[in-house]
């Protein structure tokens, strides 16, 4: 179990070692989490990316970056 913060919020998951990925890098899946309710089996699982970014969109595009530098550590 881990935390996963950056500068405007942080996240809790579980960490899986992949040859696939980076690492210095964390990979996180776009699921988004499951906040409703009315999903009582998957209520309350995953981790929502979203509340790591800081929210500036692009000018030209209207994009919002999807990388941002975080810290990582074990979760108590």
């Amino acid at each position: 179990k881990i935390c996963v913060e950056s500068s405007v919020g942080k996240v809790f998951g579980e960490a899986k070692v992949t040859e696939c990925i980076h690492p210095e890098t964390i990979g996180i899946s776009s699921h988004f989490g499951s906040l409703c309710k009315g999903k009582p089996v998957a209520y309350g699982k995953g981790a929502n990316f979203n509340k790591l970014l800081p929210f500036h969109t692009d000018r030209v595009s209207t994009g919002v970056d999807a990388c941002v530098r975080v810290k990582v550590y074990k979760a108590i």
